[in-house]
This record gives C-alpha cells, structure tokens and sequence, in this order.
C-alpha cells in the first residue's frame, strides 16, 4: 500500500538491536536560569556534540547560547553544591562516551589522554552562557 499522509509508517524487522545507553543525570549550578537537572540517554559511542544537542533540545536552549558541559573529578560521591568551578573539569570538544555494558559505566574518552577511559559517574554539569 502507500504511504498516506497522517497515517503511521511502521517498519517490521526480524534482526535484533541491541542499543547500549547509559542515563546521566545533567545539573545546572547556575541560579536565576530556567535550565534545570534532568535525565537524559548517553549512548555508547556519543561524542560531545551530540550530548549538547541532547541538552538543548531538553531545555530548550536558543542557538546562540553557548553550552558546556564539565565532569566531576572526584568520584560521584562528591559532588559541589556551590556556583564556582571547584571540583569540575571541562570536557573537550573532541570527547567521546563509551558505555561499559559489563560493568554498567559510562567511560569518557578525550583525544588529549591517549585514549585512556576515564569513568564519568552518573552525574554531569552543564552550563549556559549567552
């Protein structure tokens, strides 16, 4: 049949995929802001670009906005409350995520450690500047 407008397209499929995700938990410290914590999906193989879309999309952030996103360095134990920047590392631009499906982690990989995985937590930060 033909595809009719207004009416759902559906797609059958017998192969299996299997979609390996993470969900972090993304906090804004800014106060004054409407941008909030929410959840969202990392996927295994994310780059930064895309977590930032994720993020705009969510808070409906306008493109001008420039947005970061920055990772504990201590482990997710700790967590600053404050506004300043202690505790917090950027994260680069050229950064991708793996997700650990053994050990059910989210690991960041920078192009500037060598490759080496460096294990996220659940928790992110993300800040909004004009």
């Amino acid at each position: 049949e033909e595809c009719l407008p207004g009416r759902l397209y559906s797609i059958f499929s017998t192969t299996l995929y299997q979609i390996f995700y993470f969900v972090i938990m993304l906090v804004n410290p800014q106060k004054c802001l409407p941008y909030f914590t929410f959840q969202s999906p990392v996927y295994d193989g994310d780059n930064y670009s895309k977590v930032i879309d994720r993020v705009r999309r969510a808070n409906q952030i306008p493109a001008k906005a420039k947005v970061k996103i920055l990772r504990y360095i201590k482990d997710n134990r700790f967590i600053p409350i404050s506004d300043d920047s202690t505790g917090v590392v950027e994260i680069g631009i050229r950064s991708k995520f793996s997700v650990d499906k053994d050990k059910k982690q989210l690991f960041l990989i920078e192009s500037t450690d060598g490759n080496q995985p460096i294990p996220v937590g659940t928790h992110l930060q993300y800040i909004v500047t004009a």
